[in-house]
């Protein structure tokens, strides 16, 4: 009798994880309860007093719901990695299909959900962490569902790619992005405001910058700050501001600057979002100035 590599692989899995997975993951004493949900716009999960959201990028948001439920719950247990290690998990889901797929480690329907729920049980796998999903009745499931259906998507901006890669061609390669997301990170190590397993930092301003050779995009409203931080540390590197040259931190920013800056006139094309294919309303007014600045010049 032939097999196919999916049951090949499949049976060696069970034959690796049989002795160990007797009565565990069934376990009536869970470690912790995760509540999650999607919305065809974003996902939400909670874990005790934490909370976490996130937005579908184009092509997640042309996936199925019930898909995007399994997607929310494996990076639910990604944000929450650290807490999760060595113990038995109860998440609570108001979706009956990933609840399904979960507790069957997969499923033969469909096969795009079906790789979807291994990965999740091979990354808990490595971890020795151990999933049962029940269903919660969505008007139960009252935060991680309003945290799914955030809609205020436009408040995270990136340069377009072909300004970033005149400024690194023109200033150099950044070694860390301190205003960043998963979706719109310029370097590999990156910070980021939201609680996110692959960011370097939560919440660049707790780290020192002296030692980098960093890239700032910050918040408008947060351009004063982030001068004043590098000079604190006395650290340089690229940032990227509007020029705005009434605003009281335009002349600090220019007497930061190491040599000309660049500068980018207004264009459509140059500031976008990393989450749906719009561009920033204001992008037919701004120049943007991107230059190396010291905190060693002040």
């Amino acid at each position: 009798m032939e097999i196919s590599e999916q049951v090949r692989t499949d049976l060696n899995w069970w034959k690796r994880n049989i002795q160990q997975s007797v009565s565990n993951i069934r376990s009536p004493n869970f470690d912790w309860t995760i509540y999650t949900d999607a919305s065809m716009t974003g996902w939400g999960a909670v874990l005790g007093s934490k909370k976490i959201h996130g937005f579908w990028n184009k092509t997640e948001r042309e996936q199925h719901i019930n898909f995007l439920e399994l997607k929310a719950i494996q990076l639910a247990l990604k944000n929450f990695e650290i807490e999760l290690e060595n113990s038995n998990v109860l998440l609570k889901v108001d979706n009956t299909t990933a609840i399904s797929y979960i507790n069957k480690m997969g499923g033969v329907k469909y096969q795009k959900f079906n790789h979807l729920a291994k990965e999740i049980w091979k990354w808990d796998e490595t971890r020795d962490i151990w999933l049962f999903a029940v269903h919660i009745p969505s008007e139960k499931n009252v935060i991680a569902d309003r945290l799914s259906r955030i809609k205020n998507i436009d408040t995270k901006w990136e340069i377009a790619e072909f300004a970033f890669e005149k400024i690194v061609n023109v200033l150099g390669y950044p070694d860390i992005d301190l205003f960043a997301s998963e979706r719109n990170k310029k370097c590999t190590r990156y910070c980021t405001w939201e609680n996110n397993p692959n960011a370097w930092v939560i919440d660049s301003f707790t780290i020192s910058w002296k030692k980098w050779f960093f890239y700032a995009f910050p918040p408008f409203s947060m351009i004063l700050r982030t001068l004043n931080k590098i000079i604190q540390d006395k650290a340089m590197g690229i940032m990227v501001v509007p020029e705005w040259k009434s605003q009281p931190w335009y002349p600090m920013f220019k007497s930061m600057l190491i040599g000309k800056p660049l500068r980018f006139e207004p264009s459509q094309n140059l500031l976008l979002s990393p989450y749906r294919s719009r561009r920033h309303p204001m992008a037919q007014k701004i120049t943007l100035l991107a230059g190396i600045v010291s905190g060693d010049r002040i």
